[in-house]
């Protein structure tokens, strides 16, 4: 049997998934509530979106993912 976790906040926004190998995958958020990084966790940390941009019309603009 594999199990994948959720974790959400008071807003239902997603927060982690853990994946059934462990991995951990974190989700932040900017001011307005969007999706603003992606990190993952397994026996290190690291980013997969650094940066996500938003106009000023909530649409993304721009995603900056960390494997150049």
């Amino acid at each position: 049997t594999y199990v994948t976790q959720w974790k959400y906040d008071s807003h239902n926004r997603l927060l982690e998934m853990i994946y059934p190998d462990e991995e951990k995958v974190t989700y932040g958020y900017n001011l307005g509530g969007q999706v603003d990084h992606v990190r993952g966790y397994k026996s290190y940390g690291y980013d997969y979106v650094n940066k996500i941009g938003y106009d000023k019309f909530e649409q993304r603009t721009y995603l900056k993912y960390c494997n150049g």
